[in-house]
């Protein structure tokens, strides 16, 4: 599958550091069409959104080799995405739920 790379995780509390390191490093991803994965993965722009099947995963990593072989850019659009997840941004939203809920 050319020059395709993939992460692998296990524990599904953590995929968010793994979206947005493969953000970081420029790189689409492949995520579950559930939960968080919803807010960090632009679907079409910076990965896919899939269902969690074997199959529909495979068709997606074959999808993205061709549309990088053939010259489709992630780059601008992970970096841009990446930018959106950092500290800050955490600290903000933990203190706005925080003030939501003791309110």
């Amino acid at each position: 599958m050319g020059n395709a790379k993939h992460h692998h995780h296990i524990h599904a509390g953590r995929f968010w550091d793994v979206i947005a390191g493969s953000h970081v490093c420029r790189k689409p991803i492949i995520a579950t069409d559930e939960g968080g994965h919803k807010e960090t993965v632009a679907n079409g722009r910076t990965g896919y959104l899939v269902k969690p099947d074997k199959d529909v995963i495979v068709n997606k990593v074959r999808l993205i080799s061709k549309e990088i072989l053939h010259g489709k850019k992630y780059k601008q659009a992970c970096m841009a995405n990446a930018k959106h997840y950092n500290s800050k941004r955490f600290i903000k939203e933990m203190r706005s739920l925080i003030d939501e809920v003791s309110n």
